[in-house]
């Protein structure tokens, strides 16, 4: 009984890796370089409507980047570890 139960864990594991922990994780890698993307789309568009204005290059560049951010793995685990985005530690 305890070689069946045995094989019977790993099986379950093996399951569990493939059809729950394997997705989510490629989900959650969709979602960062989705918004990655739209970061980086949304940083340009705005660094060339700043430069249309006349401001230099320089400071549309650096005015975009504060705007609009570059999010690295370590900072979206931290934004993720930190629960709901508006709510208040009490």
């Amino acid at each position: 009984m305890g070689r069946k139960l045995r094989l019977v864990m790993i099986g379950a594991e093996i399951i569990i890796t493939l059809f729950i922990i394997i997705p989510t994780i490629l989900w959650l890698m969709l979602n960062f370089f989705h918004l990655n993307y739209k970061m980086n789309r949304n940083r340009k568009r705005f660094k060339k409507a700043l430069k249309k204005e006349g401001l230099p290059e320089t400071v549309s560049a650096e005015i975009a980047e504060h705007i609009f951010p570059k999010i690295g793995l370590s900072q979206m685990f931290t934004l993720m570890g930190r629960g709901s985005v508006g709510k208040q530690d009490r």
